[in-house]
């Protein structure tokens, strides 16, 4: 069974990149670019794995949100990716780094959850 993820991202560049590794790497990609859309998903779809991105436009901060509705929702393996800032919030269970170690974290659950099956 592949493994479900739903990635939170306004940068298409971004989510065209994520799409690739998870094509490579098997992964059933869900990407949403607004808020409402993933919380609605994450209830829905009950992924894996979460990515979002910390803004999600001008000054908004949408992606604590998300992660915390994550969390709530059972998902364990959830992150927030931001280039612009250091996340100054911290929530117990999400992993907060910038996009390209998003990425190699991607891969790396990925290869974890696959072993462990």
């Amino acid at each position: 069974m592949k493994l479900k993820v739903l990635q939170v991202e306004d940068d298409l560049d971004w989510q065209e990149i994520f799409a690739e590794e998870a094509g490579n790497l098997g992964l059933d990609l869900n990407q949403f670019s607004s808020r409402e859309e993933a919380l609605a998903a994450i209830k829905k779809e009950k992924p894996d794995i979460v990515i979002t991105d910390l803004h999600l436009g001008e000054n908004d901060r949408s992606g604590y949100r998300i992660a915390e509705a994550a969390i709530k929702a059972g998902v364990e393996n959830v992150t927030i990716a931001s280039n612009t800032e250091t996340p100054s919030q911290i929530i117990e269970g999400v992993v907060i780094q910038d996009k390209s170690s998003a990425l190699k974290w991607l891969k790396s659950v990925a290869k974890g959850s696959t072993e462990r099956r």
